[in-house]
């Protein structure tokens, strides 16, 4: 009986020597990115209204001058929308 204390009294204390010896904890690190989001605005002049004067048309001639007029104005209004479609493809990478 006596052979079995020492035998349970040895095995005790080599699992007690092996909980102390535990390595020690490191602490953890984390990095938090936050994005912070701005809203930029289109530059007005880009987006100005085009505005179109109604005229009288009473012949083919009027009709014609009429036509071009309204070509004119279309034609603006693409430059405008192609220098905002730029100018926001230039600022969406910032």
């Amino acid at each position: 009986m006596k052979l079995l204390n020492n035998g349970l009294m040895i095995v005790s204390l080599a699992l007690l020597s092996a909980c102390s010896s535990t390595p020690p904890v490191e602490p953890v690190v984390k990095t938090v990115v936050q994005t912070k989001f701005e809203f930029v605005h289109i530059p007005d002049e880009y987006i100005q209204p085009c505005a179109v004067g109604l005229s009288e048309v009473g012949d083919n001639t009027s009709l014609a001058q009429y036509a071009g007029k309204l070509e004119a104005t279309i034609d603006v209004c693409n430059e405008q929308l192609l220098k905002a479609r730029e100018w926001n493809n230039a600022n969406r990478s910032k």
